[in-house]
Order: structure tokens, then C-alpha cells, then sequence
């Protein structure tokens, strides 16, 4: 959809292009954080590499000394002003984490794994509230 809003050879403005990216973007991933606690690295990279991806396709940044490579991820993030997903992520919990009275709606809805429960592959290793609890 990013294709509509820039040019054929030039992008719009980085800061603008970020300010879209907060706006349309990144409110979508951003619902779902709490359950991302619970995510193996590879399932949070997919989210990072569609990110960054997402940004380079708005801004067209590139490399500051050879333009025809992409800029590194940290030169990207400065750029536009955002916050790497991740840390927005864990920000987003410890924000979450810090009101007893969301806790406490959470606790009756969470699947708990059973202690004698012996074929561990169904289950995460810790479920999201154990995590929740682990982050306060």
C-alpha cells in the first residue's frame, strides 16, 4: 500500500514516512504484544525483518557510501525516529505488567499447563501470564 504514497524514483519525507508507518502500521502488530512474551526468536524476527522491510519501502533510504546497498538497521531506525519492535514490545508489557487490575482480568482467561502433563510439546515451555508475572 506504501507504493501509492511514494513516487517513482523519489520517496516522501523520512519523518513523515514514519509518522504513516506509527499511524497505519505499526498499531496492527502492536495489539497483539502480550502475546508475543511467549514467542521464540525466530517467530519475533519474521516481525522484525517485515519492519524493516516496510520502512526501507517507504523512505527508500540508502546507503549513506554505496547506493546501492540498503543502509544498516541502526542508520533506518535514526532516520525515521522509530523504536526498534522489540523494545517497543517489552516497553508495551511493562507497561501492561504494571496494573494490578490487568493482571488480575488475565489470570482467569489463561490456559495454565497441567503439572503431570508428560508430552511437553503442545504446551510452551512457561504460559503468557507465567511470563507476564516474570516481567513485573
Amino acid at each position: 500500500h506504501f507504493r501509492s504514497l511514494t513516487y517513482r524514483n523519489q520517496g516522501i519525507n523520512i519523518k513523515t514516512a514514519g509518522h504513516i508507518y506509527k499511524m497505519l502500521c505499526r498499531p496492527m502488530v502492536e495489539y497483539g504484544h502480550i502475546i508475543f512474551n511467549s514467542c521464540r526468536m525466530p517467530a519475533l524476527n519474521i516481525i522484525e525483518v517485515a519492519e524493516r522491510i516496510c520502512l526501507r519501502k517507504i523512505t527508500k533510504i540508502r546507503h549513506p557510501v554505496n547506493p546501492l546497498h540498503n543502509p544498516a538497521n541502526a542508520y533506518l531506525y535514526e532516520k525515521t525516529g522509530i523504536e526498534h519492535i522489540l523494545e517497543r514490545f517489552q516497553r508495551l508489557s511493562k507497561n501492561f505488567v504494571s496494573k494490578p487490575v490487568n493482571l488480575a482480568i488475565m489470570e482467569p482467561l489463561i490456559l495454565k499447563v497441567p503439572d503431570n502433563y508428560t508430552r511437553r510439546r503442545q504446551y510452551p515451555e512457561r504460559t503468557v501470564y507465567q511470563n507476564l508475572l516474570n516481567q513485573a
